[in-house]
């Protein structure tokens, strides 16, 4: 029997149904590569691979330090803290799973930063707080406390940052550069459902210091909802 070859059209739409799949557990993508580098980042959303809002700090995509487009955060207020928010495709809070957030970071300057995991539309529910002290120690707090001088870090080289939190135990992890510096820790969220919102940015302080870079910021579920692998496609082919 002579096996039928399928059309080219065909096995087109079979390669993109499955990158589609592939995908399917990604609710939040920023790496920068369709914007233009030395511009004011936009808050359109996830939808174009932005934050939804900046406050109290100019976000300007830069193609330097970093190998490939960045997102620089600068102080401009020196009476509060100021970040960039973030929030997942579709308004998405994930409640169950694993959900796994990774982003490469360089600091400029030795300042104080933050990188915090929230519930959707709140800052109230402090699932993961990461604080980058000026002195150069990393502190991670959360509802049931504080966990200091976990790491240090250095300026002028790239980091690579990776959460991951267990969201049926209620714990998570992080790795800094690799290397675990937080293991199955109780966040001790109870109030809110899941998370579904970033903030990152400079910490409060009474100057104008403060220079951070990002880049390829992912954030990934697991299990996948429904209206997640749905909405993913569309997502994709707008951001490329």
């Amino acid at each position: 029997m002579t096996a039928k070859r399928l059309q080219p059209h065909i096995v087109a739409a079979l390669l993109a149904l499955a990158a589609t799949a592939a995908q399917a557990g990604t609710v939040l993508l920023v790496d920068l590569e369709d914007h233009t580098p030395d511009q004011a980042i936009g808050t359109g959303g996830p939808e174009v691979g932005e934050p939804i809002s900046a406050y109290n700090c100019e976000m300007t995509v830069r193609s330097a330090p970093l190998p490939s487009n960045c997102l620089e955060f600068d102080d401009e207020t020196d009476y509060g803290s100021g970040y960039g928010t973030f929030e997942f495709l579709d308004d998405v809070e994930i409640t169950s799973g694993t959900l796994e957030i990774t982003a490469t970071l360089w600091f400029a300057e030795s300042d104080g930063y933050n990188f915090t995991v929230r519930e959707h539309g709140h800052n109230a529910g402090q699932f993961t707080s990461i604080y980058f002290a000026g002195n150069g120690s990393i502190n991670v707090n959360d509802v049931n406390g504080s966990q200091n001088d976990v790491a240090t870090y250095e300026t002028g080289r790239a980091y690579a940052l990776r959460i991951e939190h267990d969201l049926d135990a209620g714990t998570y992890d992080v790795w800094w550069d690799g290397v675990p510096i937080v293991s199955d820790r109780a966040h001790g969220v109870t109030e809110f459902d899941g998370i579904g919102r970033l903030n990152i940015g400079i910490s409060h302080d009474s100057n104008l210091d403060g220079l951070m870079y990002m880049d390829d910021l992912l954030v990934e579920s697991d299990p996948v909802t429904d209206n997640e692998s749905e909405s993913w496609g569309g997502v994709k082919a707008a951001w490329r």
